[in-house]
């Protein structure tokens, strides 16, 4: 993302364990606020669906909690170096959680429900540049 947006973003990528007919990818994502020192670090896995009678092509989650090994070394190493930067981390609840009586003058593109993840992480008031 630009330098006036928000916040900043990774996405992690880690190699696709294969054996037989199991293949796996594992990714992760880190934001970071640039309006208070919070970020948020989520795990995500993708599985092809080999059944037979499947009804979508892939199995796919998220989670603040990882689910490889490399996943739990990089989410180790992040929190170490956020903490002390004295950053918090931010729970999934804790994003997702709804900001009462926020008074916004436009109506913004992303709906009247305004959470702390659209607060301190996304450009609310599409002020940023595309």
């Amino acid at each position: 993302m630009g330098e006036i947006w928000p916040s900043a973003a990774y996405q992690f990528e880690f190699p696709k364990f294969e054996k037989n007919e199991f293949h796996v990818n594992y990714t992760s994502k880190l934001m970071i606020s640039k309006f208070a020192p919070v970020y948020y670090l989520q795990h995500h896995f993708t599985i092809e669906n080999v059944d037979p009678e499947r009804a979508t092509p892939v199995l796919d989650g998220f989670s603040t909690q990882s689910y490889s090994m490399p996943q739990q070394k990089l989410d180790a190493k992040l929190n170490q170096i956020l903490k002390e930067m004295e950053y918090n981390a931010l729970t999934y609840q804790e994003m997702n959680e709804v900001i009462c009586d926020l008074d916004i003058k436009t109506e913004p593109l992303f709906g009247p429900q305004i959470t702390v993840e659209l607060a301190l992480f996304h450009d609310l008031l599409e002020l940023c540049p595309e």
